[in-house]
């Protein structure tokens, strides 16, 4: 227990924040769970992990989805890399993992877990899962998915300040509750998943890990071990190379935006220069135009006459006589009008057509001789009512 006290002193200040917490969260599980372990690993998740409770039932999980992903991808800068969004993660992280002993149908078993603690430990709450080995197949029920993830309502309140309540001790003992109602995991050899597992059975306690294998010859193994690693390190340059040239692609994607984005600053820095003239010749034609208004308003309003009827006594005379000439016609208009619709007789229209002839007739008459006596000044007269009057007496 000390060599793990002193690994936990050395590995967990520079992971966690509050890692006297986390020390003492998992020294309690370790000393208490004999079959777990521990070790650190590069560790990706979501930002929804534990965002539901428990379902009332194992049917609710069918369209549940992996959340869960380990990536061990590390960039050449030494960062760990997300090759699902591209993003450097700092997801270094505790993981508890091992066998939790429960019990089922008066049969014990060893259930292999695994249990990530996030940097911000205890903020956000543990990421539990099953771990099956494979000869293993997942039992989704109501706190666990197709992809091993647990939930539980402690994981989906967790409340950092409440030590007593949520912590990693009382998450194991719920998690073995859980495992001794609905076992989470069954062999590949058992057809029917509803049968309690029947795999590696002995006296005592069963695991449901992998059994170990006869060590074999010393040659034999540093050969087999020989080719692992090569093969390793082959298939780790080439994910390398490719995340390599992901970031350099990436990389150049960022100069070209950057380079956009400083063409767009400049046009609009001159775009705001050209606002802020523009915004001065406004004010200052506001400023002209208020001084005029208020020069305007203090003159005195000239009456309609003496804008449109600036006439010399003549012409005064002959926009009368046009006038009176314009209301004979009229009226004569509106006598035929009269006579068309039968309301008077041919003798009255007659009687009444010829005294307006013939007052019209003097009308005309004297408008003419008016016209000549001022057709000479007429281009002395200047103003539009001038030019009326002496566009209409060019009719006769």
């Amino acid at each position: 227990m000390n060599a793990i006290e002193n690994w936990l002193n050395q590995v967990l200040p520079g992971i966690y924040s509050n890692y006297n917490r986390v020390f003492n969260d998992v020294s309690a599980v370790i000393s208490k769970h004999k079959t777990l372990s521990l070790k650190t690993e590069i560790f990706a998740l979501s930002p929804t992990l534990n965002d539901r409770n428990c379902p009332k039932f194992s049917s609710d999980l069918q369209h549940s989805t992996a959340q869960v992903t380990l990536y061990n991808k590390v960039d050449f800068q030494g960062n760990h890399f997300d090759m699902r969004n591209q993003l450097p993660l700092p997801s270094l992280m505790l993981n508890i993992y091992g066998t939790l002993p429960i019990t089922y149908l008066q049969q014990q078993y060893q259930i292999p877990v695994s249990i990530h603690l996030p940097p911000n430990y205890p903020l956000q709450s543990p990421i539990a899962k099953v771990t099956p080995t494979e000869y293993m197949l997942i039992k989704p029920t109501r706190c666990v998915n197709y992809a091993g993830r647990f939930f539980h309502p402690l994981l989906n309140g967790w409340v950092a300040d409440n030590q007593e309540y949520y912590n990693l001790a009382q998450l194991i003992h719920f998690m073995i509750v859980s495992f001794n109602q609905e076992p989470p995991v069954f062999s590949r050899g058992v057809p029917n998943s509803s049968t309690p597992p029947e795999y590696n059975r002995a006296n005592g306690a069963i695991s449901l890990l992998d059994s170990e294998q006869p060590i074999g010859d010393v040659h034999q193994l540093k050969s087999s071990l020989k080719a692992k690693i090569s093969k390793r390190f082959q298939q780790f340059n080439t994910e390398t190379q490719q995340t390599i040239n992901q970031l350099l692609h990436l990389n150049r994607k960022l100069n070209r935006n950057s380079e956009k984005l400083d063409f767009s600053f400049r046009q609009l820095t001159g775009l705001k220069g050209r606002l802020s003239l523009n915004f001065k010749f406004i004010e200052q034609s506001q400023k002209q135009l208020d001084e005029n208004i208020g020069t305007l308003e203090s003159l005195r309003k000239p009456s309609v006459g003496d804008l449109h009827f600036n006439l010399n006594p003549n012409s005064v005379k002959l926009l009368d006589l046009i006038a009176e000439e314009s209301t004979i016609e009229d009226a004569i208009y509106y006598l035929s009008q009269a006579l068309q619709d039968e309301i008077i007789d041919l003798n009255s229209y007659l009687k009444s057509v010829r005294s307006l002839g013939r007052k019209q007739f003097l009308l005309r008459a004297h408008m003419i001789k008016i016209y000549n006596t001022t057709k000479g000044a007429e281009s002395d007269q200047h103003t539009m009512a001038h030019a009326m009057l002496f566009s209409y007496m060019e009719r006769f």
